[in-house]
């Protein structure tokens, strides 16, 4: 749950390049409603897992999404001072929300600007119990929901250079940073929780 060292960072790059990505749970809060509706199922105050993306995201596949909103429209700086964010369907649903409308997230306000269809990294962020927001490193930043006791899992993708294989990589930043306290991965590891749900299920089929 720590930020690579800018030691570790540059390791990281000369393999290749690199993308850091944040993951949390948090409330997101809607914004401009005086009350909360009275469909049983809108809320005002949900749980969201809370992604937040740097400019070189994704490494690998293309985000989509509703609209056609590309990763550029957020992870680039707010020029009016909003930030934007793209959120799951089921996030609108539950909020009883179109895309433009607003949400608070910790100290900013941001724009729920599209509907998130397709996260195209998703399997490696594990399971999920709360509907996606994505929005940018410097949004989280702004938002200050990163402070001591925080429950953030840091993530940083590498696309290796044309030398060398995944698992040299490996070898050589596990080598490199014995005592780092992270999890270093190749494409084919599966999260944990997905190995033991798709155990449960073939135990049951």
């Amino acid at each position: 749950h720590l930020q690579a060292s800018e030691e570790q960072r540059s390791a990281m790059e000369t393999l290749g390049s690199v993308s850091q990505t944040a993951t949390m749970r948090t409330m997101a809060r809607v914004v401009g409603r005086a009350a909360a509706s009275s469909s049983a199922d809108i809320v005002d105050q949900p749980l969201v897992e809370l992604r937040a993306v740097d400019a070189a995201w994704p490494l690998v596949g293309e985000m989509e999404t509703g609209n056609g909103v590309e990763t550029s429209a957020f992870t680039a700086p707010a020029a009016d001072g909003n930030w934007i964010a793209v959120a799951q369907p089921i996030l609108f649903e539950r909020l009883g929300l179109s895309p433009g409308d607003k949400v608070a997230v910790g100290n900013i306000e941001v724009v729920l600007e599209d509907s998130l269809t397709v996260e195209p990294d998703t399997l490696s962020t594990g399971l999920r119990f709360a509907p996606r927001l994505l929005l940018s490193s410097d949004a989280l930043e702004a938002a200050g929901l990163v402070r001591g006791g925080s429950l953030v899992t840091w993530s940083y993708a590498l696309a290796l250079n044309e030398a060398g294989t995944a698992e040299q990589a490996q070898a050589e930043i596990e080598g490199a940073f014995p005592n780092a306290g992270w999890r270093v991965q190749t494409t084919d590891w599966t999260s944990p929780q997905l190995a033991h749900a798709e155990q449960r299920n073939s135990d049951v089929l």
